[in-house]
């Protein structure tokens, strides 16, 4: 440790100061030494602070002469000691050594030196904020140095900056001693100190506990009763009690802290609450401890136990804004989604830091004490399903927030960006829970849904509520509180969303064969509907072409290329037998998802490793394993066909999984994963499948084929296209997809996934499909080897029902990974060569061969080159594929009956996949825990509408009047059935249905009222996005192939409630469907499936367009809504029923098709027109639904 003057003293003196401490000193070296001071004041001053430094530094560390500074009892650490330190010659002999030494050297003159010199500096006052002093104590002014003394404030803040580097700030009633540069006495009251390198060391002494800085930013508290905190804010402490290290405790690190009692017993705290921009500091030690009344949020505290956790939350007082720190262990930070910046709801509320690695814990609880009215906000990662604890309490809202996470790893080019919309990782969905009252709210753990995808902790932000919102807030829940039920319904809904790694996809097949072969034209159809394939496209001409030939042993290999859509081409190898007479079996090889695809090549390593498994069992079979079953079944008599998937080899005009990569979306045409594609059911699956579509049509058209002879064989993703193709197109004779049937995981590529595709559904079904045709089966040690056990059973009872049991069959070998190996071949080598009759000696060996290179593999030649790369090539691609499904379905418009009918299969067979439900069989609906009560000439009650088939359930409100017609209006609105009431009466329309007998039957759809905690309808539907992408950055089809869009689930309540309706009414008097407010469009989709159940239905459309809807979060977003050609499409599958259409444009053509489905089916007077969406417009809609009825 060097003194201040160190710079300035002669290299002998310092020499003398050394000797000094080190060993007593002669008495020629005593007078020398005497003779310096006596003479030079500057080296008295020196000589002065070096002794007390030293005296300092013993007394603090109480080592003896022969300390050893590797020992445990100062650090631990070496490395934790000041270099200067460290590598001074000063060995620390005791004080009384040095004190004597002293003595000696000024017998005559000692009295006169300190008499001319005042202490030394320990420390100054750099900075001070509205303090006060007690009036006995000195007043200290900025400026100010400070020797050994004590400070002691009254209120306030006081910062002080040793000599040592240490800067320590007093806050409120606070007293400390000044001992030396790097030694403070706490008695009571607050202090934070910042500590540099040079100040490493620096102790902070309380009546209780001794704190060692280790190189960090630490507070301490002294409270009344003699208990001390300690928090860490950055770096580590030591905690000690007479240089011992403190039991149970010990290092305190960044987000920790601990209060000790007198009594020396630990406890944790809670949280540390802070001003915005400020360094003091609160602790909240306990759960029930209060806090100032200015501040929203008062405590905070988790489920974790001390031995566990020391963390503390911290929370900041009025400080959220922009670039606000997010979490206690990370350097993130909050940031609006754009240059609007942070919502202005949000910014300056108290909020929460919480930690990060908290998202990893299952069972985590945080208690959020709230100490006046406010709203409370939840940050929600999007890309993680809300749990059951967010949708129970809290409301989604349309604000959006955005995470910057800053350099991750720590030496990422990634850094963190300054101000709203700069350098955003992560968009956080805002969530919000109106508390009324001061309260206790639970948050719980976050818990990624079945996807493996990264996730980040939620925000925590409250802001308190002016009274006028208080008011408002109560009226509201005032009137919601007639219509509401005791709890949120027990619905399934409420559940996690399923995904392609959802633990079960299992089913139970039907118990006959004809309800089998219905059930299966329902599933073909949702394949065909999910991969834009309903209708199917009209073949345009293949364009084929076959060169290149190479001869090889008994086979030939030729390069192909065809188009499936017009310029879009398919590529791959053809494999021809050279023994034999034609025609021959044609065998299709969709490859899978294998590194360089039809190129595939195993590595020197995996080779090893497969042939010491048995894999396989000779190099070049091995080595190149897709090409070795091409040359066996060629040799076998087949002609074979590998084809390119999308994006892979030379299949080059696309990339493949093209939609994962973001939301392209371009004036010159949309991209795949686009809203607009998905609104028209194009994706990435529907243009594979359609090119295996394809494949299957040039293969069969060969004239050394013979196309009554058809086999189809792949693995893992080839295995998904090969189970796909044979499920919609009746060709394939024999089919094997290897290691991808499961009831497991279901595919994770895009080109596996659509929207709709395994709704209530899944792969084992989609391979029963290909009964009672032959259907072998591979597993591995993947998601397929439970195949045996569920997946099998249910196929071979579906191959019972055609009495062709011995038709499916099924190989295990779990000993081996995901692949198609020798032995997996071998199984599909003996299966082929049964039902393609191939004629073949068993047991069939495959034989060597010379492998192909890919330059002899590639189709693309000086003769025949790759197509040109075209800017926005799939843009154009749909807008190509959207104009032939457009002109195809302008083939079946209604002009007349026949057309009508048309129109009903195909526009009205795409919406039956969309909605995927129909109304429910008699007895399927029971109202559980009515309760009734008597009101003015009517009875109400209120009641849940059971679906017991599909375990949901739909909040109802019945009113019943006293004179009854029979008849009943199901009443629709957005509000839910909070809206028959108004400003704490009945609704006009409803007391005016009331009046003329009609009873109300009035609904909460999926995500309004009962379902959500304030009774306001959800503005976002819930999202389960993949492979660590936001919802709108995400294909769709890996939320909406497993779960019904929002949409389709209320129109699902419509008609549960319609099931209810009708068995209440035996008598079959007339159900009406009101659906006005803007409730219209789904209303027309409730009513395009009941037909004549619904006797009149009024559908107030308003400006409603599914084409606007762009956000895959939005809750009416439906894709495939714009390919079956939206509401109007809807209202014209109602013809010929009583429809009462609410429109703020009754000229607009878009009418013009359901007019001309009225008319088509000779029912023109059975639709009424409303050009007049205003309370006026909606009387006439309830005069003409009562028309034939008298008050």
């Amino acid at each position: 440790m060097t003194s201040p003057s160190d710079n300035s003293r002669p290299a002998d003196l310092t020499k003398l100061f050394e000797l000094l401490v080190d060993d007593p000193l002669d008495a020629s070296t005593r007078k020398q030494l005497e003779l310096e001071l006596l003479a030079d004041a500057q080296h008295r001053q020196a000589y002065v602070e070096q002794v007390l430094i030293h005296t300092s530094l013993q007394w603090q560390y109480k080592q003896p002469a022969s300390c050893d500074f590797e020992s445990e009892q100062i650090h631990g650490d070496a490395s934790s000691i000041d270099a200067s330190t460290k590598h001074s010659r000063w060995s620390f002999r005791s004080i009384g050594l040095t004190v004597l030494a002293a003595s000696l050297l000024f017998v005559a003159g000692l009295a006169a030196l300190w008499q001319s010199r005042s202490a030394p500096t320990l420390a100054t006052v750099s900075g001070a904020n509205n303090v006060t002093f007690a009036s006995s104590d000195p007043q200290i002014v900025v400026g100010q140095q400070l020797s050994k003394q004590v400070v002691s404030i009254e209120s306030g803040e006081l910062e002080l900056v040793f000599s040592s580097g240490a800067t320590v700030l007093l806050g409120g009633r606070t007293e400390v001693e000044l001992v030396s540069p790097l030694l403070m006495k706490l008695n009571h009251g607050q202090v934070t100190s910042t500590v540099s390198e040079g100040a490493i060391g620096f102790k902070v002494i309380t009546p209780n506990l001794d704190v060692v800085d280790l190189g960090t930013e630490f507070g301490v508290e002294v409270d009344a009763q003699g208990g001390t905190d300690v928090v860490v804010f950055s770096g580590q402490v030591r905690l000690e009690r007479d240089s011992k290290a403190l039991v149970n405790v010990g290092l305190l690190t960044e987000g920790q802290g601990v209060r000790v009692d007198q009594n020396q017993q630990v406890e944790r705290i809670g949280h540390i609450g802070r001003e915005s921009h400020s360094r003091g500091w609160v602790a909240k030690p306990t759960q029930n401890q209060p806090t100032a009344s200015s501040h929203v949020i008062a405590v905070v505290w988790d489920n974790m136990r001390i031995t566990e956790c020391k963390d503390f939350y911290e929370v900041l007082y009025r400080g959220f804004e922009e670039d606000a720190r997010a979490y206690v262990d990370r350097v993130h930070e909050w940031n609006g989604i754009d240059q609007g910046g942070l919502p202005n709801q949000l910014l300056g509320g108290d909020y929460i830091r919480p930690f990060n690695n908290d998202k990893y814990k299952d069972d985590y609880e945080l208690s959020v004490t709230l100490a006046k009215p406010c709203y409370l906000y939840v940050l929600w990662d999007s890309r993680c399903d809300p749990q059951p604890w967010l949708l129970q309490q809290f409301r989604e809202t349309e604000m959006q927030v955005a995470l910057d996470e800053g350099p991750l790893p720590p030496d990422s080019f990634n850094q963190l960006g300054i101000g709203p919309g700069n350098e955003l990782d992560q968009e956080h969905t805002v969530w919000v829970m109106e508390v009324a009252e001061p309260r206790t709210v639970v948050l719980g753990p976050v818990r990624s849904a079945y996807l493996g995808v990264q996730r980040s902790m939620y925000g925590v932000v409250a802001k308190a509520m002016s009274n006028q919102e208080l008011d408002k807030l109560a009226a509201q829940r005032s009137a919601l509180a007639s219509t509401r039920q005791d709890q949120i319904p027990s619905d399934h809904r409420l559940e996690k969303l399923r995904s392609y790694e959802h633990p079960d996809y299992s089913f139970t097949p039907p118990s006959s064969l004809e309800e089998w072969k219905q059930r299966r034209e329902q599933v073909k159809r949702s394949i065909l509907v999910a991969t834009g394939l309903w209708p199917m496209p009209e073949q345009t001409p293949a364009h084929a072409q076959v060169y290149g030939k190479v001869e090889r042993p008994g086979y030939t290999i030729e390069k192909v290329h065809f188009e499936s859509y017009p310029g879009h081409l398919v590529t791959g190898n053809l494999y021809r037998p050279k023994d034999g007479k034609g025609p021959y079996p044609g065998v299709l090889c969709p490859h899978g998802h294998w590194t360089n695809g039809r190129f595939m090549q195993l590595s020197e390593a995996e080779m090893a490793e497969a042939l010491e498994t048995g894999q396989e069992q000779h190099d070049v079979s091995g080595r190149y394993p897709l090409q070795a079953r091409c040359v066996q079944l060629a040799r076998m008599g087949c002609v074979v066909f590998h084809y390119d998937m999308v994006g892979y080899a030379d299949s080059n005009q696309l990339s493949h999984r093209s939609g994962i990569r973001g939301n392209p979306s371009r004036d010159d045409g949309w991209g795949m994963a686009s809203p607009q594609a998905e609104l028209r059911l194009q994706n990435e699956m529907g243009v594979q499948t359609y090119n295996s579509l394809r494949a299957l049509d040039w293969l069969t058209s060969l004239e050394d084929v013979d196309a009554e002879r058809i086999g189809v064989t792949g693995a893992s993703g080839g295995g998904t296209q090969t189970f796909i193709l044979c499920a919609i197109d009746e060709r394939p004779t024999v089919a094997l997809p290897a290691v991808m049937v499961s009831t497991g995981m279901q595919g994770g590529c895009t080109c596996e996934n659509a929207p709709y595709l395994r709704i209530e559904s899944g792969n084992v079904e989609f391979a029963g499909l290909m009964a009672p045709r032959p259907l072998g089966l591979l597993t591995a040690d993947d998601w397929t080897r439970t195949l045996l056990e569920d997946g099998y059973p249910q196929l071979q009872q579906i191959y019972r029902l055609y009495g062709k049991e011995q038709a499916v069959k099924a190989w295990a070998y779990p000993q081996f990974p995901h692949n198609y190996n020798y032995v997996s071949r071998g199984a599909m080598y003996e299966w082929f060569n049964q039902h393609l009759n191939l004629q073949q000696e068993t047991p069939i060996v495959e034989g060597p061969f010379e492998p192909l290179t890919v330059n002899e593999m590639s189709v693309w030649t000086e003769e025949h080159p790759a197509p040109p790369p075209v800017d926005n090539y799939q843009g154009k691609l749909l807008a190509q594929m959207w104009q032939q499904t457009h002109e195809q379905i302008a083939k079946v418009l209604p002009t007349d009956a026949e057309s009508l009918d048309e129109f009903r299969q195909l526009i009205g067979g795409g919406w039956q996949v969309i909605l995927g439900r129909d109304v429910p069989g008699t007895g399927v609906v029971r109202p559980v825990d009515q309760r009734d009560t008597t009101a003015d000439q009517h009875t109400v009650s209120l009641m849940l509408l059971h679906n017991t088939e599909h375990s949901e359930q739909v909040p109802a409100l019945m009113l019943t009047p006293e004179t009854s017609s029979g008849r009943l209006a199901l009443w629709i609105s957005r509000q839910g059935k909070q809206s028959v009431y108004s400003n704490g009466s009945l609704a006009s329309e409803v007391q005016q249905l009331l009046d003329n007998g009609v009873t109300v039957l009035a609904i909460d759809l999926y995500g309004q009222g009962d379902f959500t905690p304030d009774g306001r309808s959800i503005s976002r539907q819930r999202y389960q996005a993949a492979y660590d992408l936001p919802p709108n950055g995400s294909f769709s089809g890996y939320m909406y192939g497993y779960n019904h869009p929002l949409f389709c689930q209320r129109v699902h309540d419509i008609l549960t409630a319609i099931a209810y309706a009708r068995d209440l009414n035996p008598s079959k008097q007339p159900i009406y469907l009101v659906g006005m407010h803007g409730a219209g469009h789904w209303v027309a989709a409730a009513r395009s499936q009941a037909g004549e159940l619904v006797q009149r239905a009024v559908i107030d459309a308003g400006d409603f367009d599914f084409g606007q809807v762009t956000s895959v979060v939005a809750p009416d977003f439906v894709p495939g809504s714009v390919k079956y050609l939206g509401l109007p499409g809807l209202m014209a599958l109602g013809a010929p029923y009583d429809t009462c259409l609410i429109t703020n444009h009754a000229d607009s053509d878009k009418w013009k098709l359901v007019q001309d489905a009225y008319r088509s089916s000779r029912a023109s007077e059975s639709l009424k027109v409303i050009s007049d969406p205003s309370d006026e417009g909606n009387q006439q809609a309830i005069d003409w639904l009562l028309r034939d009825l008298a008050p």
